[in-house]
């Protein structure tokens, strides 16, 4: 049994992954008496997801380039022909497209693939890996 704020859940209810989901869920929050575990999920749903659900790295920046154009912002940004979009965020593309969900993509995986195109450093100045790392 489970209890939090005087409610009562039996975890039994629940398969062996989403018991541990749970605790790992109740954890975090142990800090925090007045969010329950319920109110994460709808804040997530409703400003997390995006309205697509969960999309792959390649549908995440054809999105990015639509709101780019929305915007009304110069070439720079928004053509595909450009040297911006060929030399940051295409070969970004190219290299996760389908094979990741853009929820997937953690800190680690998008460094280790800067680290992969740049050689481990050793061709890419600071200010050039840095470019690089803030598109």
């Amino acid at each position: 049994m489970l209890e939090r704020n005087g409610s009562t859940a039996i975890l039994t209810d629940l398969g062996d992954l989403a018991q541990v989901d749970v605790r790992k869920a109740l954890l975090l929050l142990k800090g925090y008496p007045s969010i329950e575990l319920s109110q994460c999920v709808l804040f997530y749903i409703n400003h997390a997801m995006p309205e697509s659900g969960i999309i792959t790295i390649k549908d995440g920046v054809e999105r990015y380039m639509e709101i780019q154009r929305e915007k009304n912002l110069g070439e720079v940004s928004t053509d595909e022909k450009g040297s911006t979009y060929r030399t940051y965020i295409k070969p970004f593309k190219d290299h996760f497209g389908d094979k990741l969900h853009l929820i997937q993509l953690t800190p680690k995986k998008a460094t280790a693939y800067l680290n992969k195109r740049s050689g481990n450093k050793r061709n890419w100045s600071p200010g050039h890996w840095n470019s690089h790392r803030n598109r």
